[in-house]
């Protein structure tokens, strides 16, 4: 009797410890299922007065609710209502329940989803909910587990269904009344276009829909998104490739003895690290930019400047738009003429961010904006920032400036009055100021390239091309078939030589009847045979020597009887929208080196000397790291030694006098020195 009202004893006991009858459930669940029913009862009745109540702490429910969500994959039948119990309650009294509960009702909820005993879309709807509750460490778990549970889903193949049925709630939750729920939904999608797991159009454009918000703090975080998202991802790229994350390097063992069981170890190192680089570009090269995403390019991006030009945010966020806009106009190749205008008005020396401001105009500008439209701001920036008023650094953004514009819009040269107006900016070459001279001159190069006549005589340079000039405005170069066949034909005919390296053309060479070429040209190379490769490197080299001609002044005044002129439409076109993206530091230029600071002058000491004291430069030690290194004994009869002791002593006998012979000799040598000094004097 006694032993079994000690077992019974212990019984009870173990009841009331939920963790030690959690973990003998996890071990013999059929061995304890009455203990488990015992406490899913206790559990019932403790929801039915929570329900009461639910703002009251209840410990005893929090325990309960935990120890169950462990132990239900044991019993699913008895466990089956269980979550969507837990889901209701959080829904109906979310935000009056005691936040430490919540918590643990929330991280029983996920418990749960990783063991497969609830429905994901149910949950992640729910948690979108409770974004809304003004709880930061809740919201910060709620992200973490919605991004985790999404990325897991997709990670082995995509779930379209469930995809489009998140992203059109998390479309709804960007309107909802709560602007904290709303930006923690637009939170979530940057981070899943981030870790690649939602790089479709469906999550851009959902994204571009909070460009339509009123709260400012959405358009800010979408204007971000397109604007720097794709950098950062390929920092992380970087980071994550320099800490060999993405695919480690395979430990050849060079040291070790050569066993077949190394070389299996090898082989299987070299598969997993090539499989891993593999899926890596597979991923790379299915990515766009996020901004050529958007299904309706011109229409966002006249909402943002309808926006922009009414807005009384503050002047970063206007920059943010302005940014954007000009962005989009160059990734589409969009026409919004009114936006020139409106930078205009920012175009002065004295503006805040002016640098900046002219970067967005220099990315706005491609070949289809009208070259009069352009015409006009670039008199105003000349008018405002290049004249002698104003400081050679304002003066170097701003010839910088109209020289990026005109890159990328080259029939602007073509309008009235520009040799007289390209001719004035390049006078300033002579400037006195350094930075001034560095933009005049690129310019002048620039102008010498696209449209020599421009400039005077003295400013075209030796090597140019005369009858160079830009493309008028929609003019389009149409290929008949591969570009610089020509060149192969004529050369084939023995016309063209040079093509070979090292052999040597003569002046009168190029000189041939133009019918002839004529004729030749109606017989391409590339409509006779196939191109080999061979064809095709020469070419190249056809093309280079013809350029290289084109500028050489030799052969400038045989230019109208040469094959040459009739093959002038085959040079290259000039790059006219080399990036989208302008960084505003590029249009500073040349900026001569400040005096450091004393700050910037220790913290240089400083990391001098940690370098030192960690010998991290390359190669072996220094020959001053070797002096310092060696034994006094091998030193101390040295040359350098020596020296040093002279003139310590030198400086001892000025300040305290000779003593004695020794001393008498160390005063000659020291009255001999004095004299040699003052007749260098």
């Amino acid at each position: 009797m006694g032993g079994q009202k000690g077992a019974s004893h212990k019984r009870v006991e173990l009841v009331l410890k939920l963790p030690q009858l959690q973990n003998l459930i996890k071990r013999d669940a059929a061995g304890y299922k009455e203990e488990f029913r015992q406490q899913h009862r206790n559990y019932m009745s403790e929801l039915e007065i929570f329900k009461l109540k639910p703002g009251r702490d209840a410990e005893r429910f929090a325990e309960l609710v935990t120890f169950l969500s462990h132990v239900a994959p044991c019993y699913k039948e008895d466990c089956k209502m269980l979550p969507q119990e837990l889901m209701a309650l959080l829904e109906e009294h979310g935000a009056i329940i005691d936040p430490a509960l919540r918590i643990k009702l929330v991280q029983a909820l996920v418990l749960m989803r990783n063991r497969g005993l609830l429905n994901s879309t149910d949950l992640l709807q729910l948690f979108f909910k409770l974004f809304r509750i003004q709880d930061k460490s809740l919201r910060q778990l709620l992200f973490d587990h919605t991004v985790s549970d999404i990325r897991a889903i997709n990670l082995k193949a995509r779930n379209e269904k469930m995809n489009r049925t998140l992203q059109a709630f998390m479309y709804t939750m960007l309107q909802d009344e709560s602007e904290t729920a709303a930006k923690k939904s637009l939170d979530v999608m940057v981070e899943l276009y981030k870790r690649r797991v939602w790089t479709d159009a469906r999550t851009v454009n959902v994204i571009a829909a909070a460009l339509d918000s009123s709260v400012t703090k959405l358009v800010t975080t979408a204007l971000n998104f397109f604007l720097s998202i794709d950098a950062k991802m390929e920092e992380e790229e970087d980071a994550d490739e320099a800490e060999g994350k993405r695919a480690p390097e395979v430990e050849m063992h060079q040291h070790a003895k050569k066993t077949s069981a190394i070389a299996r170890k090898i082989k299987k190192q070299v598969k997993e690290r090539k499989k891993k680089l593999n899926a890596v570009d597979e991923e790379k090269a299915g990515l766009f930019p996020a901004i050529n995403l958007l299904n309706d390019p011109q229409g966002t991006a006249e909402k943002v400047f309808k926006r922009l030009r009414g807005s009384s945010e503050r002047f970063e966020v206007k920059l943010l738009m302005m940014n954007f806009i000009s962005r989009i106009i160059s990734a589409h190749q969009l026409l919004m003429l009114p936006f020139y205008s409106f930078l205009q008005r920012y175009i002065q020396s004295h503006q805040r961010e002016v640098t900046h401001i002219l970067a967005y105009l220099v990315q706005a500008c491609h070949p289809l904006v009208p070259p009069d439209d352009i015409l006009p701001i670039i008199k105003a920036i000349a008018h405002n920032m290049v004249t002698e008023r104003c400081s050679g650094d304002v003066m170097a953004v701003g010839i910088n400036s109209i020289k990026e514009i005109i890159r990328r819009v080259p029939a602007t040269l073509s309008e009235d009055g520009m040799d007289a107006f390209a001719q004035d900016i390049a006078a300033y070459a002579k400037s006195r100021d350094k930075s001034v001279v560095i933009a005049a001159r690129g310019f002048t190069n620039l102008v010498r390239e696209v449209h020599p006549r421009l400039l005077r005589a003295r400013d075209r340079g030796k090597h140019h091309d005369i009858s160079a000039q830009p493309a008028q405005y929609g003019e389009q170069k149409v290929l008949e078939g591969v570009d610089g066949a020509e060149l192969l034909t004529l050369a084939d005919a023995g016309i063209l030589q040079g093509a070979d390296e090292g052999e040597k053309e003569e002046e009168d060479g190029m000189e041939m009847d133009l019918r002839k070429i004529q004729v030749i040209q109606t017989m391409r190379a590339d409509a006779t045979r196939i191109l080999t490769q061979e064809d095709f490197d020469k070419i190249k080299k056809l093309k280079a020597k013809a350029a290289e001609q084109r500028l050489d002044p030799r052969f400038r005044r045989k230019r109208k009887s040469t094959a040459q002129d009739v093959l002038s439409d085959d040079e290259e076109e000039m790059d006219t929208n080399p990036s989208l993206a302008v960084n505003a530091a590029d249009l500073e230029g040349y900026k001569k080196r400040r005096r450091a600071t004393l700050e910037e002058r220790l913290e240089s000491v400083l990391k001098g000397r940690e370098k030192f004291e960690q010998n991290t430069h390359g190669g072996g030690l220094t020959n001053t790291e070797k002096q310092r290194k060696k034994n006094f004994l091998m030193v101390r009869k040295g040359r350098n030694l020596r020296e040093k002791q002279k003139e310590q002593v030198r400086g001892g006998v000025a300040k305290r006098g000779p003593k004695g012979a020794k001393g008498q000799q160390q005063k000659k040598v020291q009255l001999k020195h004095d004299k040699r000094k003052k007749r260098r004097t």
